[in-house]
């Protein structure tokens, strides 16, 4: 029998064991994941999940079976020397580069004062509803980063999904 990957695993894990492996996770060192795609799968919706159960399970048929539009991230060192990502859409054979966002090690917003890979959308190339949006990361194994995406409006803060990404 094949052995689980770790991303495997964490699908297994309910909302608050995917909060202890965060907290136990360290920032990535940025220039190890560079210039490469990140194989992106979604671990669990946070906010809505017990009222979306089918719409989870979607999620992870398509995701798993390569169907979903998100299929991962690429980290990328600027011209300018700042870090930014962008969101792979599509297929995972014909990958579609879209919503360039800025990388930057920040403290967590839910976890402070947890040292996180922040992912931030507000970016002028990218369309306004999407501003709001922040993805915080953390290395959770070696070639393995952990991930939550969060809402932010005013002074809420409202985690929406967890996700994985993994160096392939």
């Amino acid at each position: 029998m094949k052995k689980p990957t770790i991303v495997q695993d964490l699908w297994q894990l309910s909302e608050e064991e995917l909060a202890h492996r965060f907290l136990t996770g360290k920032p990535p060192d940025l220039a190890a994941w560079s210039d490469q795609k990140l194989f992106g799968s979604l671990l669990r919706l946070s906010h809505w999940e017990r009222r979306a159960a089918p719409l989870r399970l979607f999620w992870r048929v398509t995701t798993a079976a390569g169907l979903w539009l998100w299929t991962g991230k690429r980290f990328w060192l600027s011209d300018a020397g700042r870090y930014l990502a962008t969101n792979l859409m599509g297929s995972y054979r014909w990958p579609i580069r879209a919503l360039t966002m800025h990388l930057e090690l920040a403290t967590s917003l839910l976890a402070p004062p947890k040292k996180v890979l922040s992912v931030q959308y507000d970016r002028q190339e990218n369309p306004r509803f999407v501003y709001p949006v922040r993805d915080e990361l953390v290395e959770v194994e070696t070639g393995v980063m952990l991930g939550r995406m969060l809402w932010q409006r005013k002074n809420q803060i409202q985690p929406l999904l967890w996700f994985a990404l993994q160096r392939r």
